[in-house]
């Protein structure tokens, strides 16, 4: 399995995982959702784990995202008829 389909797993699952900034995984899981499996993957896979979730950081904080193009109004592009 790899980190990113150990992380689509999870949240499949209702898992939260989040990086804490300081090397951490943060992990919010309904009780009895982390079985000895899946704490084993998350432990062998942390490094990758930490590095796809600062990314997806990154790119969720990035000023740019979820902004739409202005377009002018249509008479403003097109003169009026005289």
């Amino acid at each position: 399995m790899t980190a990113h389909e150990l992380l689509s797993e999870l949240r499949a699952k209702g898992v939260e995982v989040s990086a804490s900034g300081d090397g951490r995984l943060v992990i919010d899981a309904p009780k009895g959702t982390i079985t000895e499996d899946l704490r084993s993957s998350l432990a062998a896979h942390k490094a990758e784990l930490l590095e796809i979730l600062e990314k997806q950081d990154i790119v969720e904080s990035s000023p740019a995202r979820g902004l739409v193009p202005q377009v002018p109004p249509v008479a403003a592009v097109i003169p009026p008829v005289a």
